[in-house]
């Protein structure tokens, strides 16, 4: 029985936390797809959540510009290990502090806007169940481990009242 106590901390061992300059490399010259398709993905998941979480006039909150801006996200301090349930966990730090356009508007209230965002925490990917055709994963989980930390900076007003 410990040998197979051994085995199993032998497989879900992590091999130690590595440099991610290599995906840091990749999500750069991805960074423009990234942009495009992470806006839709927050437009398809967040606004949805938007009409049942708010109440009366912000229910119809909308993104109307999603715009990630020229910094893209970094990884550091990789650490990977084999799941118990035949899948790959990656857990890394993630940082981004970027120049970004972000616009929000209501029928009932002035736009919202984001114009810089600063990002840190601990992510976790769980890549599984792994199969044998291509792309050899069958989905992929991401969360953070803790909340991240985070700070946005407002524009200056997008929409002032007008004079007399």
């Amino acid at each position: 029985m410990d040998n197979m106590a051994s085995l199993k901390d032998t497989l879900t061992a992590s091999g130690g936390a590595e440099s991610a300059g290599f995906l840091n490399d990749i999500i750069a010259q991805l960074w423009p797809n990234i942009n495009v398709a992470g806006g839709k993905i927050i437009k398809d998941v967040v606004e949805p959540m938007l009409d049942q979480m708010l109440p009366g006039p912000l229910a119809n909150l909308r993104f109307v510009k999603l715009d990630f801006g020229p910094t893209p996200i970094r990884f550091s301090n990789v650490d990977v290990h084999k799941t118990e349930l035949e899948g790959i966990k990656l857990d890394m730090d993630l940082n981004w502090d970027g120049k970004c356009d972000f616009e929000l508007d209501a029928s009932m209230v002035p736009k919202i806007g984001i114009e810089h965002v600063k990002m840190r925490g601990r992510l976790s990917i769980l890549l599984c169940p792994l199969t044998n055709v291509i792309p050899l994963i069958g989905a992929a989980q991401v969360a953070f481990i803790n909340p991240p930390s985070y700070l946005s900076t407002l524009p200056t007003p997008l929409t002032s009242p007008t004079s007399p």
